[in-house]
């Protein structure tokens, strides 16, 4: 038997996750089982579970696909701008992924709630939201130097949870409501706190 590459099994975990994000996008994430998953795939259950030994495992996977590479992205691009990224170009910057990413706000919200009552699903949260603070912090510093602004750890963390509350607020109202412009929330913020 032909030894399979990296390639080709990144490639599969890629394609499994992208026809379990558009099953979990029109089904939410409670009422999505392994099965919905296998079948939006056209694949078999083997060549699933070869992969993912479960609904949360393809979560996490998405959540490291799509969060990952655009935590690199905006650490890049932070680390070289003049003048330094604002807090609303990085919060846009970042709600925009999401949104690229082909990843619902309802879906998020359903995620988040399911975290609640399920250690796993909220272990995938916590490590996502970890990452992103993360990169928040490395992206938000530049600016606060740039204003003279504290830069002490817990001053940028003070900063960070606000940008990421910020954030899932936006995740929350676009969910509910469908309004998904992030300059238009942020732009919303920025006036409020003038």
């Amino acid at each position: 038997m032909p030894k399979v590459s990296d390639a080709y099994r990144e490639a599969r975990r890629d394609e499994i996750a992208r026809a379990a994000m558009r099953r979990l996008g029109s089904q939410g994430f409670a009422r999505t089982t392994m099965s919905d998953i296998i079948e939006e795939s056209g694949m078999s259950a083997g060549a699933i579970y070869s992969h993912f030994a479960s609904k949360a495992e393809i979560a996490q996977h998405v959540a490291r696909l799509t969060v990952g590479t655009k935590v690199e992205e905006l650490i890049d691009l932070a680390t070289s701008a003049q003048p330094p990224l604002d807090p609303v170009q990085i919060i846009s910057f970042v709600l925009g992924a999401a949104q690229e990413a082909g990843i619902p706000p309802t879906l998020l919200l359903q995620v988040w709630a399911e975290a609640t009552v399920d250690a796993g699903v909220r272990e995938i949260v916590v490590e996502t939201v970890e990452r992103l603070r993360g990169a928040y912090g490395a992206a938000i510093e530049p600016w606060l130097e740039a204003k003279g602004r504290q830069t002490d750890a817990a001053s940028v963390q003070s900063v960070v949870d606000t940008m990421i509350g910020l954030s899932q607020g936006f995740i929350v109202k676009s969910a509910l409501f469908g309004r998904d412009d992030p300059m238009a929330y942020l732009s919303g913020v920025a006036e409020l706190l003038r």
